[in-house]
């Protein structure tokens, strides 16, 4: 959120989190979206993390 409030520097945090991200989210996708189903598909779970994990990933396909 911090990102996109541009409170944090998504730059400098790219750096030092990128590859945990994106990985981190590869492996929990399946994960939350389960927890998003069983709580009425409440897409606002882990949103963020989604947001941010997708735009590095759609970043690294365009290069």
């Amino acid at each position: 959120m911090g990102i996109k409030e541009n409170i944090f520097d998504e730059a400098v945090y790219k750096r030092m989190s990128k590859s945990s991200v994106v990985k981190d989210w590869k492996t929990l996708k399946p994960y939350i979206m389960e927890l998003r189903r069983i709580n009425d598909n409440n897409d606002k779970l882990f949103c963020e993390f989604e947001w941010l994990a997708n735009r590095w990933i759609k970043e690294d396909q365009a290069a």
